[in-house]
């Protein structure tokens, strides 16, 4: 082991495929090459946080590489390929996350009367209201998840997976939240409001 820090890369890669269990090893490995994996990430990203979260991705996507017995026939290579098509990937979901919010945080400022009158939602009760004030209060009601969701389905049209990536949720929570949303309004729009039941009070 005295001499392990003259051990080319393919050399320690070889160990580490036969199953050598060697944190020194691996600490060896990932030494050697994380400036080189740091500074690239950071080259792309421009955040050193997100860019630290990048290297130590890039090195557990090595990590596995290595575990499923894949050929890796030029280490910095290998290295300098996953680490950007992780930073650029980031840099592309980041970018479109931003676009959406805002887009979506813009048309809720200037189109809110519009999303409580929507028809698609309307017709989620079984009779026809036509009450802005009690259909806004039955909407502030359901979780926020619900709302958002509602809102992102029916009037943007969206599909479930860009709800997902603007609410930072699951495909099947969208689902949820869009079924469990639509209930809720459901039965909130069939009760009888406070007003109407003291009305009908002798």
């Amino acid at each position: 082991m005295s001499n392990i820090a003259a051990l080319s890369d393919d050399q320690i890669l070889a160990r580490l495929a036969d199953g050598e269990q060697s944190e020194l090893i691996w600490r060896l490995l990932v030494q050697r090459h994380r400036l080189r994996v740091l500074a690239r990430a950071k080259e792309i990203i421009e955040d050193w946080d997100l860019a630290r979260d990048l290297a130590q991705e890039t090195f557990l996507r090595l990590y596995e590489a290595i575990s499923e017995q894949r050929t890796i026939t030029h280490l910095p290579t290998y290295l300098y390929r996953v680490c950007t098509n992780l930073s650029i990937s980031q840099l592309r979901e980041g970018e479109r996350k931003s676009r959406i919010k805002e887009e979506f945080t813009e048309f809720l400022e200037n189109n809110w009367v519009g999303i409580v009158n929507n028809e698609a939602i309307l017709r989620l009760s079984d009779e026809d209201y036509g009450e802005e004030q009690r259909l806004q209060q039955a909407l502030l009601q359901l979780q926020e998840v619900q709302q958002r969701a509602l809102r992102l389905f029916y009037h943007q049209r969206l599909s479930y997976q860009l709800i997902a990536a603007e609410l930072d949720i699951s495909v099947g929570e969208v689902r949820s939240a869009l079924q469990n949303g639509k209930a809720k309004l459901r039965r909130l729009l069939q009760k009888p409001s406070s007003k109407e039941v003291g009305e009908g009070t002798v």
